[in-house]
């Protein structure tokens, strides 16, 4: 809109000497416009209020197919968001967990899909990113790929239940081949 970030305090203690806007998404990857601010408040915000109260555009949001792991009980879908800045540079710091080692299944269940960090440039090219990334400038029109794990199963995925696995089949969350791999045949296969 032409219009230049907003740069009073969001979210800061009063006495935080560093007054710009700070954004926190459950301790996964912190975006700090223009400096770094020495703490910010933890949440977990919708789209819209991002992009409402922060000069930060989401380019999409999502569940991550496949990265849940296999088991009688699934684990839980990983998430992945697409953000960068709009109008303005920032620095991007990050901290994850399981990117390096996939979370473990029980009793039998299978790993979950491990996590990541990924820069990608005005270019469209993509840089993989340590797991505790720190101090990436970020240019207008660049993007930062957050990828959450998904959590590992619980128990054999030959005791999945077929009706189950019908379902995974339906709701777009696993693809044929993931099925298939972990689940044998699926009702409906070509």
């Amino acid at each position: 809109t032409g219009t230049p970030p907003r740069t009073e305090l969001w979210r800061l203690p009063r006495d935080c000497e560093h007054r710009v806007p700070v954004a926190l998404f459950r301790r996964l990857a912190a975006i700090f416009p223009e400096i770094p601010s020495p703490t910010a408040p933890e949440v977990y915000l919708p789209i819209e209020v991002i992009e409402t109260e922060y000069p930060l555009r989401v380019e999409s949001y999502g569940l991550i197919e496949d990265s849940g792991g296999a088991g009688r009980y699934r684990g839980g879908m990983g998430i992945r968001r697409v953000i960068g800045p709009v109008a303005h540079e920032c620095i991007f710091n990050g901290a994850g967990e399981r990117f390096r080692h996939q979370p473990w299944g029980i009793f039998g269940g299978e790993p979950g899909g491990s996590g990541q960090f990924v820069r990608v440039g005005t270019d469209g090219t993509e840089e993989g990113l340590e797991i505790k990334p720190a101090g990436i400038v970020m240019a207008e029109g660049e993007r930062i790929i957050v990828e959450t794990p998904g959590a590992g199963g619980y128990g054999p995925a030959s005791d999945r239940d077929a009706d189950d696995i019908a379902g995974d089949r339906v709701s777009g969350k696993f693809s044929v081949e993931y099925l298939r791999k972990f689940y044998g045949s699926t009702s409906g296969d070509n």
